[in-house]
């Protein structure tokens, strides 16, 4: 029978001088007969990269529906952030349809340094709980003070032409320093500025972004509908396409309620 025994050198080989190695000579070590003393390296393993986990929170209210916000902010911010801010987005792309597992990347002009760009990978996009997130893979401050950085939005309606958005960030540090008060300061102002910026133009052009939601073609009742004016003021009108391709059906009665998402016609 073999006897283990072990036993520590204080002349560990060159290859680590600083390093003491424990000899074992047990014949069945690693399920194999040993030809030679094995030697087994108990040095602590390498450090992880330095970093410090941390987040922030953020409320916001908007005098606009819950429906036109979501839509305009969370499902078509790359096609509004260019066209309400020209003088910070040079220009967008979209890669897939903009539902979850979507890419977008937003080009920055110069008036945004030292942010060139960012490229946001849509985790989440909810539409039944008016819930979004993604995930910063590349640009904004990624690469510069953060290894990495998610935003998680939720939309809740307050009233009819009322809603917040409460909003959660959470990133993990390049180094063992937190982030700094300033900077989480800057997220802050930035997210709220491009917000506000969406709620200010959905109410100076109250058509634009409706309440009403595309609906597929489908059996009695669906149609694809588009509003003209304000249609709670009385003024506006609905134009709707019928089952059949390039025909329309005439609405003989609709339940309306501010912020549907669909026409139901009988």
């Amino acid at each position: 029978m073999y006897k283990a025994h072990a036993e520590v050198t204080d002349d560990p080989p060159s290859s680590s001088p600083t390093t003491p190695l424990y000899i074992c000579t047990h014949p069945d070590f690693s399920f194999h007969r040993p030809t030679h003393h094995q030697l087994i390296d108990l040095s602590p393993p390498a450090p992880l990269d330095d970093m410090v986990a941390g987040g922030c929170n953020l409320e916001l209210t908007f005098g606009v529906s819950v429906h036109r916000m979501w839509k305009a902010a969370a499902c078509e911010d790359h096609v509004m952030y260019p066209k309400i801010v020209p003088e910070y987005f040079a220009s967008v792309e979209l890669i897939g349809d903009g539902e979850a597992g979507s890419t977008k990347i937003f080009r920055f002009t110069p008036a945004a340094k030292p942010l060139s760009f960012v490229k946001d990978h849509v985790e989440v996009l909810d539409h039944a709980s008016h819930t979004l997130r993604y995930k910063t893979i590349e640009g904004g401050y990624v690469g510069l003070t953060l290894k990495s950085i998610t935003f998680e939005y939720r939309y809740e309606a307050l009233s009819d032409d009322a809603c917040a958005v409460k909003i959660k960030m959470e990133y993990d540090t390049l180094d063992d320093k937190p982030v700094g008060g300033e900077e989480v300061a800057k997220m802050k102002e930035g997210t709220a500025r491009l917000l506000k910026a969406v709620e200010g133009y959905l109410l100076a052009n109250p058509v634009s972004v409706n309440n009403f939601q595309p609906w597929p073609w489908g059996p009695r009742g669906l149609v694809r509908v588009r509003m003209i004016g304000d249609l709670s003021g009385g003024g506006g009108r609905l134009e709707t396409a019928g089952a059949s391709v390039g025909s329309t059906e005439e609405v003989d009665r609709c339940f309306f309620r501010k912020g549907a998402s669909r026409l139901s016609v009988r």
